[in-house]
């Protein structure tokens, strides 16, 4: 027979004793967030407070909060929200959700930030959330561009602040690192917000170049999730979902591997190609390099190894039209080309 009895497990030190919790057992108390059709997006808790955000099918975007002590049948404050959207014709829309929200502290001043839907970023004061009521201006203050967030993580050890953004990037999914620029108001002191808010990304997921590695950075690997563990380090779940390892994300040295992977250079010749793409690198530096070709919807079409023996791929079975090229090492993505076939 099933065991249907539902299950908190928790870890304690340093995760060596786990604990199963029942939950039927468990005291509770339950919070009322609306009486309309309401799906959650994500939850944040700080200053003690809980933060709800939320959409229901009558007015899409909604924000709540409400402070502990809880009690039984307590209602949640909330307010309707209105987020910019650069990549959704420049304007404050009401049916854009906060779809992740985070709780983080800079200067003694306390924020609420996350990234949206292909992937406008946020980070408002709580207090302009909790002293009004009426609707609720988000503004863009960064832009990771396309795509979707899995998971961000706010992370402050008192003198740095990060938002840790789990990312969908094509096929793979990379972990960014956010600088506390973007969170504590500077874009709105510097009017780069809103249409004017800085692409921390390009399209294929590079860095842009232009930011120092205190503003944006990403980590090299490929992950499923990733969870808080200290101050300044998180837990990683790798892409197939077997290797859980601790990563340093407050440090701005980046390790050898890394290093390697922002100076290495790559180039590709003839483009547009019909038949062959040649592919140009330094083969002392990595001697087995993945090759990998999708097409501009994200489809997975071609994978190859190349090595210093064999730099070629051949296109000639591919349709006509526009391809991203992917290069990487050991799951560290590497560099991005775009090429056209005729």
């Amino acid at each position: 027979m099933v065991n249907t009895t539902p299950y908190f497990v928790k870890l304690t030190n340093a995760g060596n004793t786990i604990t199963a919790l029942n939950f039927n057992t468990m005291p509770y108390c339950a919070l009322n967030f609306t009486s309309a059709n309401c799906s959650f997006q994500d939850i944040a808790w700080g200053g003690n407070k809980l933060f709800v955000s939320s959409n229901h099918s009558t007015l899409n975007g909604e924000l709540g909060y409400i402070s502990a002590p809880f009690t039984h049948n307590a209602t949640i404050t909330k307010r309707a929200t209105t987020m910019f959207k650069s990549n959704w014709g420049n304007t404050y829309i009401t049916n854009a959700p906060l779809e992740t929200l985070n709780y983080i502290k800079i200067n003694n001043i306390e924020y609420l930030c996350g990234t949206t839907t292909c992937a406008p970023g946020f980070s408002e004061t709580v207090s302009s959330l909790t002293s009004n009521s009426g609707l609720f201006t988000v503004r863009e203050s960064f832009n990771v561009v396309f795509d979707y967030s899995v998971k961000t993580l706010p992370i402050t050890n008192g003198t740095e602040a990060y938002l840790l953004d789990l990312h969908d990037n094509w096929s793979n999914k990379k972990i960014y690192r956010i600088g506390k620029k973007f969170l504590d108001g500077t874009p709105f002191t510097n009017n780069t917000y809103n249409n004017n808010s800085v692409d921390l990304r390009d399209f294929f997921g590079n860095v842009n170049s232009s930011l120092t590695t205190e503003e944006m950075t990403s980590f090299p690997g490929n992950f499923s999730s990733m969870a808080y563990y200290s101050p300044c380090e998180i837990l990683t779940l790798s892409a197939d979902f077997q290797t859980l390892a601790k990563l340093s994300v407050c440090t701005a040295a980046l390790n050898v591997e890394e290093q390697n992977a922002k100076n290495i250079k790559f180039e590709i010749s003839p483009n547009p190609a019909s038949d062959v793409l040649n592919i140009f690198y330094n083969d002392k530096l990595y001697k087995n390099i993945e090759a990998t070709i999708y097409s501009y919807d994200g489809k997975l079409i071609k994978k190859q190894t190349l090595d210093s023996n064999n730099k070629k791929i051949p296109i000639s079975d591919l349709q006509t039209g526009n391809y991203l090229l992917k290069i990487s090492n050991k799951g560290i993505d590497l560099d991005s080309k775009s090429f056209i076939k005729k």
